[in-house]
């Protein structure tokens, strides 16, 4: 069985001039093609992305947001996650600004990949449904503290290399 929480590839603090959900969804998945993660597929993936956003906002409420695709292209399940001290809108149904971004891409023939269906993403949804989990991912002063954060709650086992 994959671990969704596994897949965490990459993490960023979000620069200040990015403001919106469609800065912050290039500015990953910038960030995942420097990672050389599906670097010839930016444009496919962001599309997707947007694609799916314009369905309705993956924003989910207390500063937490998991915006997803499921795009042609991607060859195994990966995602990446950032954090906007600052804060993004994200039209998230609390109408509250999104500071936590889960970035997830999977491949379109993946089994079950529905974001309902899948027991690692349940998972996923209750760690985020924590506040303790929430706001230690919020005291990471760097890229890499905010992945030992995730690592440290036991979301990620081991970190993975970057080019994996």
């Amino acid at each position: 069985m994959i671990k969704l929480a596994e897949k965490f590839v990459t993490s960023l603090l979000l620069d200040v001039r990015v403001v919106t959900k469609v800065q912050a969804i290039d500015a990953i998945l910038e960030r995942m093609a420097e990672a050389h993660l599906a670097r010839d597929l930016l444009p496919e993936l962001r599309t997707g992305i947007l694609n799916r956003e314009r369905l309705g906002s993956t924003g989910i409420g207390a500063g937490v947001a998991i915006p997803h695709a499921r795009p042609a292209g991607v060859p195994r399940l990966m995602g990446a996650v950032a954090f906007a001290r600052h804060g993004l809108e994200f039209d998230s149904p609390d109408g509250e600004p999104v500071d936590l971004v889960f970035l997830i891409l999977s491949p379109p023939e993946l089994p079950g990949a529905s974001m309902r269906v899948r027991p690692e993403a349940e998972r996923l949804m209750r760690h985020l449904c924590d506040a303790t989990f929430r706001d230690r991912l919020r005291q990471a002063g760097s890229d890499d503290e905010l992945l030992q954060a995730i690592e440290e709650l036991s979301l990620v086992p081991k970190r993975l290399q970057e080019n994996e």
